[in-house]
């Protein structure tokens, strides 16, 4: 509105006046990064204390009539932690890519920057989403690897490869996040 020669006392919805690409050109994408960054941390987390309440309410309930399999599937909440710690990893190479660009208020963005926030977001949104399904397959599957472990413990091993499967998700979601994450120009 602004390029236009209009206040916004001249109109009650500025934002009426812009396009899409021009309204898109305005927003800061660097607060959207902010957002990516905080979305892996948060839904990788929720995504570990899913899978660690499904595992657990299954470990606590059979871990009273066969006491072995309290400490066989501790594996279990292992492998539900490492999906919170793919999250941490993520956001902290974003904010140390982040970092590196320095951008004030009355700045005009680059296109090198505009493409960083946004690969920071898309970055945390992939590793969060990824996180979250990853935390709750492996509830799943250790619930049921402490089902199994209960009722026959000779097929521990072989539903635990079953439940590392379901723990790759995380680390392609991991994987994918970071090439986005690294994928951002460097700042000049």
């Amino acid at each position: 509105w602004i390029r236009h020669g209009l206040t916004m006392a001249d109109y009650s919805n500025a934002t009426s006046l812009l396009t899409g690409a021009e309204w898109l050109s305005t927003l800061n994408p660097f607060v959207y990064s902010g957002l990516g960054i905080g979305f892996a941390m948060a839904v990788s987390a929720s995504g570990a204390a899913w899978g660690i309440a499904l595992v657990g309410s299954a470990l606590v309930g059979h871990s009273v009539a066969r006491p072995h399999v309290r400490t066989r599937n501790i594996v279990s909440i292992v492998f539900c932690e490492a999906v919170a710690i793919f999250g941490v990893i993520a956001s902290l190479l974003a904010v140390i890519k982040m970092g590196s660009y320095a951008v004030g208020d009355d700045d005009a963005l680059t296109c090198n920057a505009r493409f960083a926030g946004w690969s920071f977001f898309f970055g945390g949104l992939t590793v969060g989403i990824c996180n979250l399904f990853c935390g709750v397959s492996v509830g799943i599957t250790g619930g049921a690897a402490v089902t199994a472990d209960a009722s026959n413990p000779d097929i521990f091993i072989r539903v635990l490869v079953i439940e590392v499967f379901a723990s790759v998700l995380g680390i392609f979601g991991l994987i994918v996040g970071i090439l986005q994450i690294s994928g951002a120009p460097t700042a000049v």
